[in-house]
């Protein structure tokens, strides 16, 4: 096989792998919300665990000694500048099922952020296999 038909292997098996939260939609809605609780809890607790767990301690390893602050103010800066962005964008979501809810900003936001996460993983697919 050539590089190109690998290159196109890979992204397929990843987009159908990314494609499996679809499958949610075949639940019944009570049991599917309780289980979003969960699901989102737990990517929240594997998101900041890794952070806190990996990439903040490594981040202060490589900077050096006496310079390790700067990476804990960019932890606290992140912070702030996410918490400003969601009431700046007046995030929030509708528990109204099968009722009229309005497409809200996070909708729009949360898509234009996949779009560019799946542009981004395909550069990557195709400068590994490059």
């Amino acid at each position: 096989m050539s590089i190109l038909s690998w290159a196109v292997l890979a992204t397929v098996v990843i987009s159908l792998v990314s494609l499996t939260g679809a499958l949610f939609l075949a639940f019944k809605q009570e049991f599917l919300s309780k289980l979003v609780f969960y699901l989102v809890a737990i990517s929240a607790g594997t998101m900041i665990g890794g952070a806190f767990l990996h990439l903040i301690p490594e981040a202060v390893e490589s900077i050096g000694e006496g310079k390790s602050d700067n990476a804990f103010y960019a932890v606290v800066f992140g912070f702030i500048l996410f918490f400003l962005l969601e009431r700046v964008l007046h995030w929030h979501h509708c528990h109204k099922y099968g009722g009229d809810c309005p497409v809200h900003t996070f909708t729009y936001m949360n898509l234009i952020g996949d779009g560019f996460h799946n542009f981004i993983d395909g550069v990557v697919i195709a400068a590994a296999f490059s």
